[in-house]
């Protein structure tokens, strides 16, 4: 407890020292009154229902054989954590995240994508894909189009392994099971690798969330070089949004600094470290 409470203090810290003003947003409990607005919110329960029923009998990723080290350092073990269901939600409610995941400049041919850099057992995407399936595309009112892709990286095989199996469950419907909660084939994808390597549909990507608390100085300036790369060597060219849990800020970087309109705010998130995970919000950069 008491090394977050100083991550949150210097997060915070690093926000106030850019002069970057956070939106006191009112985050509600389910999503309601947005454009992601995708399925009832008495489905909400079937959501969690069916993440328990097909997350329980998996292994929980927590402690791999291969270690969390070669990832940032010994205090990763400690980091390692997750988005909690509430905290997915807060997530995708964010007034940057909609915008991104439902702005018309979108082109038809692409199909606005979630991109989770470091998925772990796949939680987040598997919670994002169930919730965002059901989006219309703000570039067409074609069926074939409605939805918002889901895409998860993981380094390590074990987790990564966990996420294909949840994957298999996910898609599977039966007795009593909603057809709102089973997952639609080609709406969630798992990569095994590096947030480095080239992934499927990077070109769509419009979200970035990467939970980074287990990394170093060094690897948290690498993967801000990775989301800067995307965005401005075209690979990613609707790539507007990107929210990190970091345990530094390097205020020094060039992502923070590539125009008048890019803004930098923060939220906080709910994991299952704290009630409370402050995150940071870029838009625009």
């Amino acid at each position: 407890d008491e090394k977050m409470n100083v991550y949150g203090a210097a997060v915070a810290a690093c926000v106030e020292e850019a002069a970057c003003v956070g939106e006191d947003d009112d985050v509600s409990r389910f999503l309601l009154n947005s454009d992601l607005k995708v399925i009832p919110s008495s489905c909400i329960d079937g959501v969690h229902l069916r993440m328990e029923t097909v997350y329980f009998p998996l292994g929980n990723g927590y402690t791999t054989t291969s270690g969390d080290e070669e990832g940032g350092d010994a205090a990763a073990v400690f980091l390692y954590g997750e988005l909690l269901p509430e905290g997915v939600r807060q997530l995708l409610q964010l007034p940057a995240v909609q915008r991104s995941l439902c702005s018309v400049d979108v082109p038809p041919h692409t199909i606005p994508t979630f991109v989770d850099f470091g998925s772990g057992t796949g939680k987040v995407v598997f919670e994002a894909a169930l919730l965002l399936q059901h989006t219309p595309s703000p570039a067409s009112s074609s069926p074939s189009k409605e939805g918002i892709r889901c895409v998860g990286i993981e380094l390590h095989p074990e987790r990564y392994a966990i996420a294909m199996e949840a994957l298999q469950s996910g898609m599977c419907g039966g007795d009593g099971v909603e057809q709102e909660v089973v997952l639609r084939k080609g709406w969630c994808h798992y990569v095994n690798g590096s947030f480095f390597d080239a992934f499927p549909f990077v070109e769509d990507a419009c979200v970035i969330f990467a939970c980074a608390l287990g990394f170093d100085d060094r690897l948290t300036a690498q993967l801000l070089d990775r989301i800067f790369e995307l965005k401005h060597q075209q690979k990613s060219p609707h790539l507007r949004c990107a929210v990190l849990l970091l345990r530094s800020l390097p205020l020094e970087h060039p992502i923070f600094h590539t125009s008048a309109a890019v803004s930098v705010t923060s939220t906080m998130l709910k994991t299952s470290w704290m009630d409370e995970t402050p995150a940071i919000v870029l838009e625009n950069f």
